[in-house]
C-alpha cells in the first residue's frame, strides 16, 4: 500500500496541502521523463533503428510505468490534496469577510 511520507515539519493541513502539491508536480515531471523516453524509443523504431524486441520492452516498461507507479501514485496523491483541500475549507476560525478582507491597494 502507498503512502505519503510526510517530513516531520509538515505539521498542518496547510503545509500537508502545499507538500502534496509539490509531489504532484514532481510526479508530472518524471511522468514527462518517461513519456520522452518511451516517444524516443517508438521514433527509433519508426526509422528502424531499433528492433521489435526492443520496441516490446520499451512497450513493457511504459505500460508497467503507468501501471504500477504513475497511476497508483497520482491517485494517492490527488486523495490527499483533495482531502487537505476539504479540510481548509471546512476550517472557520478566521470567518473570512469578501466586502472588508479585499482591499485596493494603492501604490505610491
Amino acid at each position: 500500500m502507498l503512502t505519503i511520507k510526510f517530513p516531520l515539519t509538515c505539521i498542518t493541513g496547510g503545509s500537508k496541502l502545499a507538500y502534496a502539491y509539490g509531489l504532484q508536480e514532481k510526479l508530472q515531471l518524471e511522468h514527462n521523463v518517461e513519456g520522452a523516453r518511451y516517444n524516443a524509443d517508438m521514433a527509433k523504431f519508426a526509422k528502424r533503428e531499433i528492433t521489435d524486441a526492443d520496441r516490446t520492452i520499451a512497450e513493457a516498461r511504459w505500460d508497467s510505468y503507468k501501471t504500477n507507479l504513475f497511476g497508483p501514485a497520482s491517485d494517492l496523491i490527488v486523495q490527499e490534496v483533495l482531502k487537505w483541500r476539504a479540510y481548509a475549507k471546512a476550517f472557520h476560525y478566521w470567518n473570512p469577510d469578501l466586502s472588508k478582507d479585499i482591499i485596493n491597494v494603492v501604490e505610491p
